[in-house]
């Protein structure tokens, strides 16, 4: 039988080259009689191929690294190739693909859509672009953009199409997550008290909402092209220079911002009170694109503001006026009482108007601490001068009730920011409480000190102590905790009052062996801050 065979051979030189032998018998009378053949050098041929094989094997790793299907079908519609992609999304092995159309392994209704398309595309032999609705292999519908293209073979014939099919179902979920946010936005922006704004890289109005008009007067359209100073007169801005220019200087800094407030002429010429915050806008290049914000009319708000603290003056007023016009009749009635005899009504009355006299003068304290503006106010005080000046006033009564008072640490200088008198009165309070409070036979403590460059003052009692659940309540004005058998309840929310004035904080805590430890601690030292910005 004819046969044709490759095998290597070694040259006389060492050369190792690839043959191709091809031979046949040669027949007489029904007889082999030889063989005649070609023997040709293939190694050229063979080497090509091998190229072919291994360039065509790149090729097809490099389509199975594409990360979106790719297919190639004959201008029969049989799929001559796909990619490992292909096979992911239809659940298809390649094997089951090659060879077969969509209609061997899609459902018939996407086999025939897909099968039309294609054919239409080979009649017109020209690319095309397309969505379309794509059953995985899992059953889940995806939305999918198809680009095809057709191929033609070296004698002009069809030669089929190549397709590749990008999912956009993420895309088509997020667009309409977008498309329910704006429906959102704009029925909050309709819905709400507020209006919403945008502004350009030159901060002029590019977006107002619609309820800018309801509110303010003017239509959204009015305001376009114009800056917000543009918008409020000279003469509201005279009112107002240093605020304004902060506010612009923050605004050419691209700084966020938030509650400018600023006095705006409407349409009909009144003017109201604006409220606004935003922040600043960049586009992917970190380019400045301007502000997004929202407004807030607060005139209602402002005059409402007004009108209390003008009804808390009036209300403060009149306090210190009754307190004020108590304390000479209390004072001539203590007197009197001092004329007369010993006797247990005599005490119990001066017990009485001893009482009334301390509710009066806290009361006036309560109202003197509601006027007190710190900035205006603060002066260097000595916090060793505080508790020796409580302490001496004080002696004299915690004698009397069988109690001592001791300052500790007095020999040293504690210098703070803020208001004497108010101090020596919050202090003067804690002091009496942890007198009245206190078991006979003790010492009440005033103990200052530094602990990491932050001033304290502590009040120690050696008393019954305060439950931890009524640490804070006994703060309110008005409040009398348990261990309080008298007063107003005015003391001690003065104390916190007064600490609240110096930006300071208080805190109660347990006295080893019983009773309690008021602990007031003041702001850093100037000393330790200007060591602080040496560092």
């Amino acid at each position: 039988k004819p046969y044709a065979i490759d095998y290597r051979i070694i040259t006389p030189n060492g050369d190792i080259r690839i043959v191709f032998e091809q031979n046949r018998p040669i027949i007489e009378d029904d007889r082999p009689v030889g063989i005649s053949g070609t023997i040709v050098d293939a190694t050229e041929k063979k080497l090509s191929e091998t190229d072919l094989r291994d360039q065509y094997g790149m090729l097809q790793f490099l389509i199975d690294a594409i990360p979106i299907p790719v297919f190639h079908k004959n201008e029969n519609g049989i799929f001559e190739s796909c990619n490992k992609s292909f096979e992911e999304f239809f659940g298809v092995p390649r094997l089951s693909v090659i060879g077969n159309t969509v209609f061997d392994f899609l459902p018939e209704s996407q086999a025939i859509e897909a099968d039309t398309a294609d054919k239409s595309l080979v009649r017109l032999g020209c690319a095309l672009t397309y969505e379309a609705k794509e059953i995985n292999g899992s059953g889940d519908p995806h939305d999918v953009i198809y680009y095809k293209t057709p191929l033609s073979n070296p004698d002009g014939s069809s030669g089929g199409i190549i397709a590749a099919m990008l999912d956009i179902s993420e895309r088509k979920h997020m667009e309409a997550a977008l498309r329910e946010s704006e429906k959102r936005f704009r029925i909050i922006a309709e819905s709400s008290s507020d209006w919403f704004w945008e502004t350009d890289e030159n901060h002029k109005f590019i977006y107002v909402s619609e309820r800018y008009q309801e509110i303010l007067g003017q239509s959204p359209e009015s305001v376009f092209g114009r800056s917000r100073w543009d918008l409020s007169s000279n003469g509201l801005q005279e009112q107002a220079k240093e605020k304004w220019r902060v506010h612009i200087a923050d605004l050419n800094s691209h700084q966020p911002f938030r509650d400018f407030v600023y006095l705006f002429k409407t349409g009909d010429g009144s003017t109201r009170n604006v409220k606004i915050s935003g922040i600043p806008v960049f586009d992917d290049a970190n380019m400045f694109r301007g502000y997004r914000g929202s407004g807030t009319d607060v005139t209602e708000h402002i005059r409402v503001e007004v009108a209390l603290r003008e009804s808390e003056e009036r209300h403060r007023n009149f306090a210190a006026d009754v307190a004020h016009e108590l304390r000479t009749p209390l004072a001539v009635l203590r007197t009197n009482l001092d004329n007369f005899e010993d006797t247990e009504q005599v005490k119990t009355l001066r017990l009485d108007v001893d009482g009334m006299t301390r509710m009066v003068t806290q009361l006036l304290a309560a109202t003197r601490i509601e006027t007190y503006v710190a900035a205006d106010s603060f002066v260097s005080v000595n916090l060793a001068d505080v508790c020796l000046h409580v302490a001496t006033l004080l002696g004299p009564i915690a004698i009397k009730e069988q109690r001592s008072i001791e300052v500790l640490g007095g020999e040293d200088t504690q210098l703070i920011q803020g208001i004497q008198e108010s101090l020596e009165q919050a202090v003067r309070n804690l002091a009496e409480n942890a007198i009245r409070y206190s078991s006979r036979g003790t010492v009440i403590s005033l103990k200052l000190g530094q602990l990491e460059d932050i001033p304290y003052i502590s009040v120690i009692d050696r008393g019954r102590g305060i439950p931890k659940e009524q640490r804070e309540a006994i703060f309110e004005r008005f409040l009398r905790a348990d261990r309080r058998t008298g007063g107003a309840g005015l003391g001690l929310s003065i104390v916190k009052r007064t600490v609240e004035n110096h930006n300071a904080e208080i805190a109660i805590d347990d006295t080893p062996g019983g009773g309690a430890t008021f602990t007031i601690r003041f702001p850093k030292s100037d000393a330790a801050l200007q060591d602080m910005e040496v560092a």
